[in-house]
């Protein structure tokens, strides 16, 4: 049995971020990562070319110091590496250069004071001094604290498929190799992964027809050169926000605005105006309109805040103009096998269908949020021991004000939540932009704790 100040599970970008920093601060700490730590899904090497889709100059891990992937990626440059993709939005540096970046900011900070456990966590129980931690491995950690950084879990399967069906891939990125380059592909979902998708394919030289089906047949937007303005939200709209008065503000300072952005941009500009007050304005709306966003806005709101650099959005673009790949609104009804692979069927919210014979059926509907579904053995343990409360909503789990987690009896001593499981409190939980502010925020509050422990 290993015993630790603080545990932390998972090692993606939240969680090994948060472990780097508490490490820095003296703080004695593991991470149970089976993995490449910092890297996860998102960063890790795959044999065709991915791209972040937030220019260079947002993603520095450090939020003390916003320039930092940049000055990283120039000395990168400088010995070699090839230069990344650069455009008037700015400079789109490949995924996996981003992984290198993340693994050399928590060796600088860590310096060689984290532990790491090469497993995975399959059940967690509270004890008299903290908690207790069961590995994939046999082996039990125990801890006085525990910080659960889960990321992004896999993609709900769809109600009409058999997750054993052949040719379905419920994980996006792992297997494309397999799929010959004339082979036909039908992708669920058509946001920012269904987009990587496509333009890995493509990287790799498949040639076959490709359609993209998603509820409404929504794309993301390109990003295009940043607008310099000054877009002010009323402190009222922040004080005591209504869905109804922030959807007239939002067109009031679209219309405003459009005329000083590029085409397309106005929008984009004034989410990004909002952006630093969301988490606020989240906390305070009323649940019931929460759902109205969740269910008439965020679609929108997608495609905008989470944009694509121009040359991922141009391979989509390319494609349906000559026809080889297709958009379509619509939800997977049924997925039949054949001789040749599967005939999918695909039913629109007016009643239409459309069928298509593939090879392929790539899930890329987004993670799944919602722990009500999740029958992982680790979420089951915390379930069992009364250590979550859903939100209702389906986002996530609750969690306090500093990301403590929040059990069915209120909140749960010395147990903090990190990443994108935060979405239920804060809405904007998933990019590095809120990231790095939500680890090192949390380290501190950890630290702090820890302190007062040892000295009380």
């Amino acid at each position: 049995m290993t015993d630790t100040s603080v545990l932390v599970i998972g090692g993606g970008f939240s969680g090994a971020m948060t472990a780097a920093h508490l490490a820095a601060r003296g703080v004695a700490t593991a991470v149970i990562e089976p993995g490449v730590l910092g890297r996860g899904v998102a960063y890790a090497a795959t044999p065709y070319p991915l791209l972040l889709n937030t220019p260079a100059a947002a993603m520095s891990a450090l939020p003390g110091a916003p320039q930092h992937f940049e000055s990283w990626l120039e000395r990168e440059v400088a010995h070699g590496t090839p230069r990344p993709e650069a455009t008037p939005a700015g400079v789109f540096a490949p995924r996996a250069l981003y992984g290198d970046y993340l693994e050399d900011t928590i060796a600088e900070l860590a310096r060689g004071r984290l532990d790491v456990i090469a497993a995975r966590a399959t059940a967690l129980a509270p004890t008299a001094r903290g908690f207790a931690v069961r590995c994939d491995d046999g082996r039990e950690i125990t801890t006085h604290r525990i910080v659960l950084a889960l990321g992004n879990l896999p993609a709900r399967t769809p109600d009409a498929l058999d997750p054993a069906t052949p040719g379905y891939l419920a994980e996006p990125y792992g297997r494309l190799a397999e799929i010959g380059l004339d082979e036909p592909v039908a992708i669920l979902g058509s946001g920012l992964t269904a987009l990587d998708v496509i333009a890995g394919l493509r990287a790799r030289g498949h040639r076959g027809p490709i359609v993209c089906a998603s509820r409404r047949g929504l794309v993301p937007t390109a990003h295009t050169a940043p607008a310099t303005l000054a877009i002010l939200v009323p402190r009222a709209l922040v004080r005591q926000p209504r869905l109804r008065t922030l959807m007239v503000w939002w067109r009031e300072a679209v219309d405003r605005v459009r005329d000083l952005c590029e085409a397309g941009a106005a929008e984009p500009a004034v989410i990004a105006a909002l952006r630093p007050m969301l988490p606020t304005i989240w906390r305070r709306l009323p649940v019931a309109d929460r759902a109205k966003f969740l269910r008439h806005v965020r679609p929108r709101w997608d495609v905008l805040r989470h944009r694509a650099p121009a040359a991922v959005r141009d391979v989509l673009d390319r494609g349906r103009a000559e026809g080889s790949v297709e958009v379509v609104a619509g939800q997977l009804v049924s997925a039949v096998r054949t001789a040749a692979g599967l005939r999918c069927q695909f039913g629109s919210s007016e009643g239409a269908t459309l069928t298509r014979d593939v090879r392929w059926l790539i899930n890329c509907t987004g993670p799944e949020r919602d722990v009500r579904r999740l029958r992982m053995p680790l979420m089951q343990s915390l379930v069992a021991h009364r250590m979550l409360a859903p939100d209702p909503l389906g986002l996530g789990v609750l969690t306090g004000s500093a990301g403590q987690l929040i059990g069915e009896a209120g909140l749960v001593p010395d147990a903090f939540v990190v990443g994108p499981w935060r979405m239920a409190d804060l809405f904007e939980a998933s990019a590095v932009p809120e990231l790095r502010h939500h680890a090192a925020d949390t380290a501190m509050e950890i630290a702090g704790e820890a302190r007062v422990q040892a000295t009380g």
